[in-house]
């Protein structure tokens, strides 16, 4: 058959036959993961649940992999086994609903972490799925003891990104790296700490390119915004004069570039307010 007119973007189109991705029966479908309680202290014992079904050959194994990432340091744990009996908070046995329990972790430790799903005919599924956004989801494990009214940011980037960004601070490209905000609002409210994982990072500014204090341009992915924004800058420099501009403009009822005060922290260590 004639080469479809797309087909340079996403591959030889197959009409009428089999494609690459036919099989007899589909793999595993995991939905619903989620993780409790949604910010845990050191304290915390975690439990990770998710919705697993098949139309295909049975459940061979369901299992929990965890990234664990502290200041500079990242280890990657063995598979822990999720069941579905009811024991293990995964809500009545046999539901389709499987969970398993972690133990603490240490006060600001960032936890990546996904599903494997595997049926008795070796298909099978993990997620998030290839192709999302991110690899992982994640939870954040902190005890509330920096004491600020900032907007309170935990950034972590391996030193091998870290590196390559401080190396050309003037790339336009974007890096891996994942982020948790605890945003406190003018009110003294408080809605995080909330974990972004495997968001992208670049330096920003002109001038504040070749500053030790490098300002950040941060792309949160689609599926997890911050407060709605796609897009956070910081300003590291010039700071109250700044905000006092925006709060200004505000004021006077003249539409702005929404700001507030953070202080962020790189792989553990304070960066700057």
């Amino acid at each position: 058959p004639p080469e479809s007119p797309v087909s340079g973007a996403i591959g030889l189109a197959s009409p009428g036959r089999e494609n690459s991705a036919s099989a007899d029966l589909p793999p595993p479908f995991v939905e619903t993961v989620q993780h409790f309680p949604f910010q845990p202290s050191s304290a915390d014992t975690v439990t990770v649940s998710a919705l697993v079904t098949t139309s295909g050959a049975a459940l061979r194994a369901v299992e929990l992999g965890r990234e664990i990432l502290r200041d500079t340091s990242r280890e990657t744990l063995d598979l822990v086994p999720m069941f579905d009996d009811g024991a293990h908070n995964d809500a009545a046995a046999n539901d389709g609903i499987y969970g398993a329990q972690v133990a603490p972790e240490a006060s600001q430790t960032l936890v990546h972490y996904w599903v494997r799903a595997e049926d008795n005919d070796e298909r099978v599924t993990l997620f998030p799925y290839d192709g999302d956004p991110s690899p992982s989801l994640a939870y954040f494990h902190y005890d509330d003891e920096i004491d600020t009214n900032m907007t309170l940011c935990h950034l972590f980037m391996t030193p091998e990104n870290l590196t390559q960004l401080n190396r050309a601070p003037r790339s336009e490209d974007y890096l891996d790296c994942s982020i948790v905000i605890d945003n406190r609002r003018p009110g003294g409210e408080i809605l995080g700490p909330i974990a972004y994982p495997h968001i992208r990072a670049r330096h920003r500014g002109a001038g504040s390119r070749t500053d030790t204090r490098h300002q950040w341009k941060l792309k949160f992915n689609k599926f997890q915004l911050y407060d709605g924004n796609r897009i956070l800058d910081t300003t590291l420099s010039s700071i109250m004069t700044e905000r006092m501009g925006y709060v200004v403009f505000d004021r006077a009822g003249i539409d702005n570039l929404e700001s507030e005060p953070l202080r962020l922290h790189l792989n553990g260590e304070l960066w700057e307010y």
